[in-house]
């Protein structure tokens, strides 16, 4: 069997027939299928457990580390494209460090868990995150429902000293968490829950999708010497790729 990916407008139905040929022909067509893509960002809680040292591994800070074992997650079970934990430690957020979609928020069985960027961060999921990056449903028992997150749910860092000291530590020091069985804010910020950093939880990871930039920031106008002089600032979201113009 053989399968062919083409670049296709959102929202569009398309109608496909596939027939073989050899040396004598064209074969008979199939029957006619159809698909109507749909653009999202794709979420799933990990499979994987991991003490509160994500560094590990040789990263260079449990942030980085944290990214690469939702891209490893992701590449083995063939999902592709660029992931990122939703995941901050005490001065970066998960807020500055993911992009702000305007796509939705899916699972990876296509289940919506919000609408935008805005509509994950309001305080209130359409559905748990509740899948695993292999479309599994990762269980009951602390072990498979608490997520490391030090994240509220706008997407600020919660605690400044709560972390695991920046990820990197798996002591009896203690971290933030959320859990993945709720809708409401605590998915990411579970009040006064308080693990500690030698347990091994999950992470939430997210895709990172690249789309336009948003608009440039205090544009404003001002007059002399006959010419006009226009001001701005650079947009707040660069879409996930440089702006070159």
């Amino acid at each position: 069997s053989n399968s062919l990916g083409y670049a296709l407008a959102q929202g569009t139905t398309y109608y496909y027939k596939v027939s073989a040929i050899n040396g004598a022909g064209e074969g008979t067509q199939s029957s006619e299928v159809s698909a109507t893509p749909q653009q999202a960002v794709r979420v799933f809680v990990t499979s994987a457990n991991y003490n509160g040292n994500l560094a590990s591994g040789g990263y260079p800070s449990g942030l980085v580390g944290a990214d690469a074992k939702c891209q490893t997650l992701a590449t083995n079970v063939g999902l592709g494209g660029n992931w990122k934990a939703w995941l901050s430690d005490s001065t970066d957020s998960a807020s500055s460090r993911l992009e702000h979609s305007t796509w939705p928020y899916k699972l990876v069985n296509g289940t919506t868990i919000a609408n935008s960027w805005t509509d994950l961060t309001d305080g209130t999921l359409i559905s748990a995150i509740n899948r695993t990056e292999s479309n599994v449903n990762p269980g009951s028992g602390w072990q498979n429902t608490n997520v490391w997150t030090n994240t509220a749910v706008n997407g600020t860092v919660v605690s400044t000293t709560n972390s695991c000291y920046q990820w990197t530590l798996s002591d009896q020091s203690i971290a933030r968490i959320g859990q993945n069985t709720w809708t409401d804010g605590k998915w990411t910020d579970y009040p006064d829950a308080n693990w500690a950093c030698a347990n091994a939880l999950k992470l939430y990871c997210v895709e990172q999708v690249n789309t336009a930039p948003s608009a440039p920031q205090n544009f404003s106008a001002n007059f002399g010497n006959l010419r006009t002089y226009l001001n701005w600032q650079a947009p707040s979201s660069d879409g996930g790729s440089v702006i070159i113009n």
